[in-house]
Parts: C-alpha cells; structure tokens; sequence
C-alpha cells in the first residue's frame, strides 16, 4: 500500500513480473480510499481496511472493483482477519474501549465484541 498517492500494489511471489495496481483514487466513494491501512487476499477477492471511512473494500485479484462493506458501528478499525471458518471478520480497533476485538459478517453488520479488557495504569 502507499499511504501517499492512495494506490495498492500487488506482487506474485511465483512471478515477479505478475504485478497490478489498484488505483481508484482518493475519496469516500465505493472503491475510493482516505486512509487504507490493512490488506488480506481470501478466495481470489482482495480485500482492503479503510481506517477513516470504516469500510472494507473488496476488488477481484485482476483489481475491479466488486463492493464496499460498511462496518456498522466501527470505530476506526485498524486491522482485521477474515475467519474463514464462519466467513466473517475480526476487527481490532484503535479505540476498542472495553473490548479488544470486534466480530462482523460478511454484509458489515455487527455480531459480538470480545476479548479481554484492557487495564490502563
């Protein structure tokens, strides 16, 4: 990812020469970034974490867009990981108050929080 210019780089590690760039552009349409921070590859989709808009932007390997998913009640998500087994996602929070972890499916909408709290001293 460059955080400048808003674009997404994939690489092949088998084929260095297989190279795309995703370049939708900065805003807060489908598609669009302001501030993309995490990127995961699931079942030939890309998926990528807007911190500042709370959304996951989905795009095919070859880098057409396909969807945006909002996360409903998200608070500037940091990072996540897609659990394959329940086809959701697991959001960490920057601001995760009580709660460390976040549960979400596949649509945005919001399932359970867990984890541990925090204790500041």
């Amino acid at each position: 990812m460059d955080y400048d210019t808003h674009k997404i780089h994939r690489f092949s590690l088998e084929n260095l020469d297989d190279h795309l760039i995703i370049d939708s552009g900065k805003g807060r349409g489908p598609g669009e970034f302001i501030h993309p921070r995490s990127m995961k590859l699931n079942e030939g989709k890309i998926y990528i974490l807007d911190l500042s808009k709370s959304t996951i932007e989905v795009y095919s390997k070859e880098g057409e867009f396909i969807k945006s998913i909002k996360l409903e009640n998200s608070s500037r998500p940091e990072r996540f990981i897609i659990d394959k087994s329940k086809d959701e996602f697991v959001i960490n929070p920057t601001s995760s108050g009580m709660y460390q972890f976040r549960r979400y499916n596949q649509e945005g909408e919001f399932i359970n929080k867990f984890g541990v709290p925090l204790v500041k001293k």
